[in-house]
């Protein structure tokens, strides 16, 4: 049978020397290595200094122009008429009439984000807790839940959807 493996030669050492040779090259590699990442690091601390105070100034001023835009589109909604965005010479103002939604990353579920916040002690501000009445088995269902109530609907009722018919 016919093997097709490329064989590529590589140097054996024979002796302690030539390990101790080889161990001493890598070590010299790896420090000339280090060495280079501090210098890089170096200069991009540099760089990054230099140009930090400049980025801030232009990020707050943004801050204020996107501030002045988002008073301008509420106070002038009719603008927008029916569509959620207009476009301007420079750029089109998108506006939002929803509420905000949440969802999860990929490999989430709200159970494990509400655990983690529970878990990292987090302000109860960031979780909510809504009660609601089980719609598929309300009290109007089991005699017990009736006497429970106090009265036969206990606030709610089970409506029938009107396609259903009587018979």
């Amino acid at each position: 049978m016919k093997t097709n493996r490329i064989r590529t030669t590589q140097p054996v050492i024979r002796t302690r020397e030539g390990m101790e040779s080889l161990i001493g090259e890598i070590a010299a590699l790896k420090n000339q290595q280090r060495l280079l990442t501090a210098a890089m690091d170096e200069q991009i601390q540099f760089i990054r200094e230099q140009f930090e105070p400049q980025l801030a100034a232009q990020n707050e001023a943004l801050d204020q122009k996107m501030e002045h835009a988002r008073v301008w589109a509420e106070a002038n909604p009719h603008e927008f008429g029916a569509a959620r965005s207009i476009e301007t010479v420079h750029g089109a103002v998108g506006w939002r009439t929803g509420q905000p939604a949440l969802k999860t990353l990929p490999g989430w579920t709200f159970d494990r984000v509400l655990q983690t916040l529970k878990t990292a002690g987090a302000p109860a501000t960031f979780a909510s807790r809504k009660k609601s009445t089980n719609k598929t088995s309300s009290p109007t269902a089991t005699s017990s839940a009736r006497k429970n109530c106090g009265n036969w609907a206990c606030g709610s009722s089970r409506r029938r959807p009107s396609s259903w018919s009587q018979s």
